[in-house]
Order: C-alpha cells, then sequence, then structure tokens
C-alpha cells in the first residue's frame, strides 16, 4: 500500500476557484472511479498551494485506476481540460510514500487514536449513490456512521 502526495500550484489567484473545482467536480470524479483520496489541503504558505492525497493497494491497482480517470472521455473533454486551465503543470510535484509500520496509514479509514476518519465514509457514500443504492442500507451494511 501507499499513498501519493500531489502538491499542485494554482494559476495566480485562482486557488478558491481550483480548490472548489476539486471539491465540487474532480475528487467525486476520481471517487466515482475507485480512487480512494484521502485528505486534500491548502498551503498556508503559498497562496497559490494546494495539495491532495490518495490512497493506492499496489501498482496494479493504481495503474488500473489511472486508466479508469485519465482515459474516461469525461476527463479528457471536459474535466482535464479545465484542470490544466486552472494549475501550472509544471510546477506540480507528485511523491510516492509509503507509511512506516507503525504509522496509522496503514489501517484505511483510521486517523490517530484509532478513530474512524470520515473520508472513506464520503466515498462509500458516494459510491452507493452512485449505485443508485439506498445510504441508510449501504450504511449498515459498511457498518459506518455519518
Amino acid at each position: 500500500m501507499y499513498y501519493e502526495i500531489r502538491r499542485y500550484q494554482a494559476q495566480p489567484g485562482r486557488r478558491e476557484e481550483w480548490v472548489r473545482y476539486m471539491e465540487d467536480v474532480v475528487i467525486p470524479f476520481q471517487a466515482s472511479l475507485g480512487i480512494d483520496v484521502t485528505a486534500s489541503f491548502v498551503d498556508a504558505e503559498d497562496e497559490d498551494g494546494y495539495m491532495w492525497i490518495r490512497r493506492f493497494e499496489d501498482e496494479a491497482q493504481s495503474e488500473a485506476l489511472y486508466t479508469a480517470v485519465y482515459q474516461h472521455d469525461r476527463w479528457k473533454n471536459e474535466i482535464g481540460p479545465l484542470v490544466y486551465s486552472l494549475l501550472i503543470p509544471e510546477k506540480s510535484v507528485i511523491t510516492r510514500v509509503v507509511p512506516t509500520p507503525a504509522s496509522p496509514l496503514r489501517r484505511p479509514g483510521l486517523r490517530p487514536g484509532g478513530r474512524r476518519s470520515a473520508i472513506p465514509v464520503r466515498i462509500q457514500r458516494l459510491q452507493c449513490l452512485r449505485h443508485g443504492r439506498d445510504w441508510g442500507r449501504c450504511n449498515s451494511r459498511h457498518g459506518t456512521s455519518s
């Protein structure tokens, strides 16, 4: 299992627009195709900086998910072009990291202290809704709460 830490630089003065687009379009789209988005951040020291983290089980999974997302017609024709207009692509930095043996990130869905993270629950909710399932029934099947 590994994580990608993706650091982007928004076009000057467009970070707020970028964050809105990420939260309203990019993250839900990628989550609907199976990508586990574990966090997103704005850089407190750079007014145009943004970071997000994605989790993958292994290389085979990441390759399959990359294909599902980046070869999708919606990405190629709608989402991707807007992403590239909001960012400075050549300033993007993608770092692959592996949690240390004692890291809580080795156990997906847990935060430090053993508390469940809301992010996987949100993604499960999106997946349930995407498949037309009632969240209440889906929620009880996953054993989570919102």
